[in-house]
């Protein structure tokens, strides 16, 4: 059978054999391991806020979401991104806007984008002011191949919803006497999958609901405004989202009458970044992931 017969996945592999004894001279360039952050402004930050509902849709309004907001709009602010609100939008309006910013709008003058959602959701659907939208359709607009200007950068998606309807009782953590404690700068020219470099970071895992105060806002919000605000001079990205991990894990719901009925949250993240993700050139200087020049200012 001739291999054009074959189905790719199934066809004999070629090994690269310039690209793999290049392999440890690349892992050992610094400045190959970091997205290029330089450019002032970073990008556009958008936030699709989703508030209130039809009265169809039988939805409870989202109290505490405008904080959320307030608190997205100042964090994407101070790291130099274009922010851009939309609230309470139609299925038809969101499809406009995320088609603009896939289609349309040319992101060859900016390093990454960032857009937010915050609404109700269930599994990998979040609701507009009608109908519900498949994340998964919005996230594939944005590959390489669809919005070759973002091709090559990052795209990071924030997902503030509910992904089901079970609650995370938690797990206490046992002692064991059996554990143990261990201790290219440029892309251009380059052919890479057209699905690399987003980011997806949920609220909580699939099947799980995310929690919400209405007076302070999203549990998984607060904490990761909280951390990149404090943490975004000296760490890249996937290092911050272990950190809201970590914060989101020692919170927790009660029920007043009933003191064993505690209630948990857990943040996922998806990465198919390529390298890693520092806001400024000086943060991944103090992250030691590139050296070529002096910190100018921390």
């Amino acid at each position: 059978m001739a291999n054009n017969d074959i189905p790719p996945h199934q066809r004999p592999v070629k090994l690269c054999i310039e690209n793999t004894q290049n392999i440890e001279q690349l892992l050992n360039q610094p400045d190959n391991c970091i997205y290029n952050m330089t450019k002032i402004p970073h990008g556009y930050a958008v936030i699709f806020n989703q508030e209130t509902f039809s009265a169809e849709s039988k939805l409870e309004v989202r109290k505490g979401s405008h904080v959320d907001v307030k608190n997205l709009e100042r964090l994407f602010l101070s790291l130099n991104y274009i922010v851009e609100i939309f609230n309470d939008f139609t299925i038809q309006e969101m499809e406009h806007k995320i088609t603009y910013y896939s289609k349309h709008l040319n992101h060859r003058n900016y390093d990454s984008f960032i857009c937010v959602f915050l609404s109700h959701g269930i599994y990998r659907y979040i609701c507009t002011k009608d109908e519900p939208v498949d994340l998964n359709k919005v996230f594939r607009q944005f590959c390489g191949h669809k919005c070759p200007t973002l091709a090559g950068k990052p795209k990071i998606f924030i997902v503030q919803a509910c992904r089901g309807k079970k609650y995370d009782s938690g797990v206490d953590i046992v002692d064991s006497a059996n554990t143990e404690i261990i201790n290219v700068s440029d892309d251009f020219g380059c052919n890479i999958p057209s699905e690399s470099d987003f980011l997806l970071a949920y609220a909580t895992t699939n099947n799980y609901r995310a929690f919400r105060n209405p007076i302070s806002g999203s549990w998984f919000i607060q904490d990761l405004v909280t951390v990149i605000e404090k943490y975004h001079c000296r760490m890249d990205l996937l290092r911050m989202l272990t950190r809201v991990n970590y914060l989101m894990a020692q919170r927790e719901w009660q029920d007043f009458n009933d003191d064993a009925n505690v209630k948990k949250q857990s943040p996922s993240v998806v990465s198919r970044l390529r390298r890693d993700l520092y806001f400024t050139m000086d943060a991944a200087i103090v992250g030691r992931s590139y050296s070529a020049i002096s910190p100018t200012s921390i």
